[in-house]
């Protein structure tokens, strides 16, 4: 498995602890799902497919990164058990509208 890591293709991934009540064990777990990423992937869209093509076992924030993908070369992924929502622009209106929420453009 990995927690972070970059590949020889340029796929970066990382986490970043998210609490969550939903959990499954019907699924892929994270640090497999992350290292299967890196070996399998070489773009954005290659990662999002593979990562569609499984289920999430618990909460994570997660990262995904490529060199190949100029114009938009990050996704950020929130996960909990069987649902995945990803973060694919800067200053996403989902976090920017959201109540309490603190988006910072310039971090």
């Amino acid at each position: 498995g990995a927690l972070t890591g970059m590949s020889s293709q340029g796929i970066t991934v990382h986490e970043a602890n998210l609490e969550s009540d939903r959990d499954t064990f019907y699924g892929f777990p994270w640090t497999l799902r992350l290292r299967a990423v890196m070996e399998r992937a070489s773009t954005l869209a290659e990662a999002k497919d593979l990562w569609e093509s499984t289920n999430n076992t618990c909460g994570f924030n997660h990262a995904v990164g490529s060199v190949q993908d100029k114009d938009s070369p990050f996704m950020l992924i929130e996960t909990d058990g069987g649902h995945s929502a990803y973060f694919e622009t800067a200053m996403d209106p989902r976090e920017v509208n959201a109540e309490g929420g603190d988006p910072r453009p310039d971090a």
